[in-house]
């Protein structure tokens, strides 16, 4: 554990294949893979080989599910108490767009910094390609996913009826939260960082109550959070991860052979998404060169 100083955080949903090749990729380096697997996977944590560490518990995930944001602080939480000193959170549909003397020198060089996309509600709101941004805070949200237990289903059956009110009745809808922040769930982050992030987080009763009920916490928890703690000075608001947008669509574009000259000649570590082996194998061969 002591020669690998460095830890890859792992938001796992699906594909057990490109799960191993990033594992794999990052086998021999100085950065350790942490992996949250949803656990409604339609595979098993013990199915997935190659050096890794699985966090102590596995949540079912749905998008936009609240369990999302609270599986991100556990792999920080379980990756800070292993003393970790820098920390990169990605999906497990992403791969590095760099090599891995690139990422050595990336974090030696960066690391007191933080690299993380936050930006006010405000500027999100006013956003024309956002236009329904705020319905995100309007409604209860509801998983699109099994209760994993008794009293998730007593709750799921709760918020579902509530909203079904809420589409009904204007003034039973919640006012979108005051000076929070939001942004890309990604994130490099700093070892200071990260400690400052985990004591709010926990201590944060009525931020996490309010942003619970919200879809896409993932994408608005951390980053109110990250804002109150923040140091402006060792910030750059980027997390480094390539993208391909369609305009009007809400999730990125799975990244082709075309694109990948492009990722690897941008400032990103990271690129997403991926799910074709081919793209991955012509993506890996070009980093060896």
């Amino acid at each position: 554990m002591e020669n690998k100083p460095y830890a890859i955080l792992v938001l796992s949903h699906k594909s057990k294949f490109q799960l191993e090749r990033i594992i794999s990729f990052f086998e021999f380096s100085k950065f350790q893979i942490y992996v949250h697997l949803d656990k409604n996977a339609e595979f098993n944590i013990s199915d997935i080989k190659g050096d890794f560490i699985s966090i102590e518990k596995q949540l079912p995930c749905s998008w936009g599910d609240f369990n999302v944001t609270l599986a991100t602080f556990d792999l920080l939480k379980f990756a800070f108490k292993d003393g970790k000193k820098y920390f990169f959170l990605i999906s497990g549909e992403d791969f590095p767009i760099k090599t891995l003397d690139y990422f050595n020198d990336f974090v030696l060089k960066n690391i007191h910094k933080d690299f993380f996309n936050v930006i006010p509600i405000n500027l999100a709101l006013s956003n024309p390609l956002l236009r329904n941004f705020k319905r995100r805070f309007n409604y209860v949200h509801v998983p699109n996913r099994q209760p994993d237990n008794a009293f998730e289903s007593v709750s799921f059956s709760i918020k579902y009826r509530f909203k079904i009110i809420q589409q009904h009745c204007d003034f039973l809808k919640f006012p979108v939260p005051n000076n929070i922040y939001v942004g890309v769930n990604w994130f490099n982050l700093c070892r200071n960082t990260v400690e400052k992030m985990l004591v709010d987080f926990k201590c944060n009763f009525l931020l996490k109550s309010r942003l619970s009920l919200s879809l896409l916490a993932e994408e608005s928890l951390p980053h109110s959070i990250f804002w109150s703690i923040h140091d402006p000075k060792m910030w750059v608001n980027d997390s480094l991860r390539y993208t391909k947008w369609i305009q009007g669509k809400s999730h990125p574009e799975y990244l082709k052979l075309d694109d990948i000259e492009d990722a690897i000649k941008s400032e990103s570590l990271f690129a997403r998404k991926f799910n074709e082996l081919e793209t991955l194998n012509y993506l890996e061969s070009n980093l060896v060169k």
